[in-house]
């Protein structure tokens, strides 16, 4: 008896009912006899099996699979009616004929474990279809599910003394399937690799093990059913491909978040990449945890292939019309489509420009012919900008509006008080739409604060209010809008004495009591959330570290020092814009021991007692912080390049090292802060060692603060060091620190290490 090369398969689905639920009956064929006129005669077939020992090599291919956890084997035997069509309904079976796999009779054992199994097998004379199903149990029952299947086409048996063999390749039937993911992080259960958000990936294998009923990988080439794959969540950038054409038939394919593998030939060109996407869920968390599971996992286990995403920063450079050098300071502000608008200031003429945090490489910007600081929009989207001087150095008196980023204004207002002419220098819209202003009387050296009423267009339906606010010494360094509406007004920072004020539009006579006053400090920058809470930067005028804290609307002082060891914080922002909690990021220029800008970060989520982060940035100068409208902080700064550039950190719950690339470090008596980003708590961290031995260093926590690391060195010899930084988990990570001989002697390469914390946010995510 030798089947013919006529092959005809069952649904999947009469096989997957029947694996369900009828262990004893053969797929998708009826499991008692249909009527027939003529009696059957039935002639006997040698069936012959090999049942391998358990592999060494697990990941071996070969074309037959016969499961080595193989203990029963059952066939059954159906006359066909007629050659073709050849429904299932058109069959009489006979009986299901069951083998047990036993030695000596009817198998026999070799030396190596494997079996060898010859079955005599009673067919019906004539035109047969068999069916032959492997089970892992020596008596299957009901919820049985095979191994694997072997459905013939059609058959002619022949009465014979001397019966051929019955020749067959078993088609393995997947239940469960295991996925691996490319360089998986060491100690890391389930499989499972770390990437920086926000950076694409090459294309990467990704390794699938289907498995039988038995939990033995399943070596065939065919599967009875397909593996599919599948991304979660499906918008966090991970997708899937095929590195080859399909060598399967029917063809498997792969595209995006799914994938259907439909033989074993396709699984080592299936492949995964990162496409650098920074996706959110509904909280504003970034999507930093991926799944790649597989199906069917119809028992056991499943195995997913994971991709944690670690926070990372991302910079790129803002559009400044074409212009270069140094500019003085640069304000951003936020509008209600969610872009950003900023002024960066120069003397020879301002800039500027919008930019969509989603999109920061279209940012565009215009030239203006006055130097300006400072922005606010009102109600309809236009601007207003304080111009505070023309481009050759004098002193101007205009409030100034564009209806779009043009360099054409569309409307100016010339400010007075007091019988002199005012010089602008800051803005703000109050919760009415006021346009609010702070100017400067250079005659009798008064301060001032005014606003306006804008309509559509650059018009104004109010002229202006003007407030003296004393004399010099109190000079409103920043405005924000203290978001009352009845009536509403701005508070506004003293830059040499720090102290606070409020201004409404009810006030008349003079303001010059200040709401709060620290004492002896430096006004730096102002900020206000949604609920009209204040939140003051101030550089101590003693040298000492500067304090940024929240000063409740008028009735609670400032504690200097209760944050913030930097120096000289020079921007402030706070998201979100109400409510609680809440995260606070200051941009500084000073940071300990080095020149390099900071990004202070404190976060009142409570994973922890000290929430407090400082990292390093790569920059010459730093000039403002602000939050886009996910919670990620952005930091406004010059490149060493001298780039008018902005930083976006990503921070997720996976943590990772910031150190700048442009650190110089002399061979003796420097510090260098290394910041750890993210938005879980797994500090405090700690250094475990410094393994080169030629490098004189220490490194300690910095004090008070989980997430940073200072590095002193005290002498060197050697190029480079290696640091090993370990979190509260045990987790250890090593980054090289590349040490020069001489200050400004070297660049440095970007030194990012990652590690899966033990606290998350969610329960989605599990810990180291």
């Amino acid at each position: 008896m030798r089947p013919v090369l006529c092959i005809a398969l069952f649904a999947l689905a009469a096989l997957a009912a029947a694996c369900a639920g009828g262990g004893g009956s053969a797929p998708g064929l009826p499991s008692t006899p249909i009527g027939r006129s003529t009696p059957l005669v039935y002639s006997k077939a040698l069936m012959t099996m090999k049942i391998p020992a358990q592999p060494k090599n697990a990941s071996a291919k070969r074309p037959a699979f016969v499961s080595p956890a193989t203990q029963t084997v059952e066939v059954y035997a159906y006359s066909l009616s007629s050659p073709s069509p050849m429904p299932s309904a058109s069959a009489t079976p006979y009986a299901a004929q069951i083998f047990p796999v036993t030695t000596p009779s009817p198998c026999s054992q070799a030396a190596d474990g494997s079996k060898t199994c010859t079955f005599d097998v009673q067919a019906p004379v004539g035109q047969d279809q068999f069916v032959v199903l492997t089970y892992a149990e020596p008596s299957p029952g009901p919820s049985s599910i095979p191994l694997a299947v072997f459905e013939s086409g059609i058959v002619n048996v022949s009465l014979s003394s001397s019966p051929a063999p019955l020749n067959f390749t078993l088609t393995g039937l997947p239940v469960s399937v295991d996925v691996a993911v490319a360089s998986p992080q060491p100690s890391m259960t389930p499989s499972t690799q770390i990437m920086p958000v926000g950076t694409a990936s090459s294309p990467m294998p990704l390794a699938l093990t289907p498995r039988d009923a038995s939990g033995a990988a399943i070596l065939t080439d065919t599967f009875y059913q397909p593996v599919t794959l599948a991304v979660y969540p499906t918008d966090a950038g991970v997708n899937l491909s095929l590195a080859a054409p399909s060598q399967c038939s029917p063809a498997s394919s792969a595209s995006g978040s799914s994938a259907s593998i439909t033989c074993a030939k396709d699984l080592s060109d299936v492949r995964y990449t990162y496409d650098g996407a920074v996706a959110y869920d509904s909280s504003n968390a970034v999507e930093d945890h991926i799944e790649i599971s597989a199906q069917p996992q119809n028992s056991g286990t499943p195995q997913p292939g994971v991709v944690e995403l670690s926070s990372a920063t991302l910079k790129y450079p803002l559009a400044s019309a074409g212009q270069t050098g140094s500019f003085s300071l640069t304000r951003f502000e936020h509008e209600s489509d969610g872009s950003i608008r900023y002024i960066l200031g120069n003397t020879g003429g301002s800039i500027v420009g919008s930019f969509n945090p989603a999109t920061p490489t279209l940012s565009n910007a215009v030239q203006l012919p006055f130097y300006s600081t400072d922005l606010a929009s009102d109600n309809y989207g236009d601007m207003w900008i304080p111009d505070h001087q023309s481009a050759g150095g004098t002193n101007d008196t205009n409030l100034t509006c564009f209806t779009g980023l043009s360099a054409t204004s569309a409307n100016s207002i010339a400010l007075s008080g007091g019988g002199y002419p005012l010089t602008p220098f800051n803005v703000a819209r109050d919760a009415n739409g006021n346009i609010w202003f702070s100017a400067q009387d250079n005659s009798t050296y008064q301060n001032w604060i005014g606003y306006i009423t804008p309509g559509p267009n650059c018009s104004v339906s109010f002229s202006s209010a003007i407030i003296n606010v004393g004399s010099i010494s109190e000079y409103p360094q920043a405005l924000v809008s203290d978001q009352s509406g009845s009536p509403s007004g701005v508070w506004f920072l003293s830059e040499t004495t720090g102290n606070l004020y409020h201004v409404t539009t009810a006030d008349s006579a003079a303001v010059s009591t200040p709401a709060v006053s620290p004492g002896s400090f430096y006004g730096q920058a102002l900020a206000v959330d949604g609920l009209g809470n204040i939140y003051p930067a101030l550089a101590s005028s003693s040298g000492a570290s500067s304090v940024i804290d929240q000063v409740l609307q008028g009735t609670a002082a400032i504690t200097p020092g209760q944050l913030s060891p930097l120096s000289s914080p020079i921007g402030i922002d706070v998201y979100p814009a109400s409510g609680y909690p809440m995260t606070i990021a200051y941009a500084d220029n000073l940071q300990i021991g080095t020149s390099m800008p900071g990004l202070g970060i404190f976060d009142s989520t409570p994973y922890g007692t000290n929430n407090l982060e400082i990292l390093p940035i790569d920059a010459t100068e730093g000039y403002a912080a602000f939050f886009d409208q996910h919670g990620d902080p952005w930091f406004a700064y010059a490149d060493p390049s001298g780039a008018q550039s902005v930083m976006h950190f990503i921070r997720t719950s996976v943590w990772s090292v910031i150190m700048p690339s442009s650190y110089s470090v002399p061979f003796g008596g420097e510090t260098i802060p290394i910041g750890i980003s993210e938005t879980a708590d797994s500090g405090p961290f700690t250094v475990t060692s410094i393994s080169d031995p030629t490098v004189a260093a220490t490194a300690t926590p910095w004090p008070g603060i989980d997430h940073d690391v200072l590095l002193n060195f005290t002498g060197a010899t050697a190029n480079s060091l290696s640091l090993t930084i370990q979190d509260r988990n045990g987790r250890t990570q090593t980054v090289s620190v590349p040490v020069s001989q001489l200050i400004g002697a070297s660049r440095r390469r970007n030194a990012k290490i990652s590690c899966i914390p033990s606290g998350r946010i969610d329960s989605k995510h599990p810990g180291c």
